[in-house]
């Protein structure tokens, strides 16, 4: 994915569900996501889960109210890099393994910035 906006149509409620998420990577491999824009995604703005080998670069996430980045339940070699994460209601950048007994591994928070993170900047669990 490359280079496009989505703006949610979910702006005032928390909704548990890949539809109120702007990009829900789930049990994939190989995947590059560059140069998106997510605007006022409900939930969360990128939720990577149980997936390897996923690039994170160049993006922008504005308005969410959970995280801007979610990692959790076994992800391995996942790189977020060089993003812009504005106005999170709760975490800016989370790494938690609910719901799994596998540990995600080797995941990598380069070069981000991060302003008016509600919660925390950066969680891990």
């Amino acid at each position: 994915m490359e280079n496009f906006t989505h703006k949610s149509p979910y702006t005032r409620r928390l909704l548990w569900s890949a539809e109120s998420c702007g990009i829900f990577v789930n049990a994939s491999s190989s995947v590059k996501i560059s140069g998106v824009q997510i605007l006022t995604p409900s939930n969360i703005g990128i939720f990577v889960g149980g997936s390897k080998d996923v690039n994170v670069e160049g993006s922008k996430i504005e308005g969410v109210m959970h995280h801007g980045f979610h990692v959790q339940g076994a992800s391995e070699n996942v790189v977020v890099q060089k993003n812009y994460i504005k106005n999170s209601a709760r975490d800016a950048i989370s790494v938690i393994d609910w719901g799994s007994d596998v540990k995600s591994k080797n995941i990598k928070f380069l070069n981000n910035i991060i302003q008016y993170a509600n919660v925390s900047g950066i969680r891990g669990k």
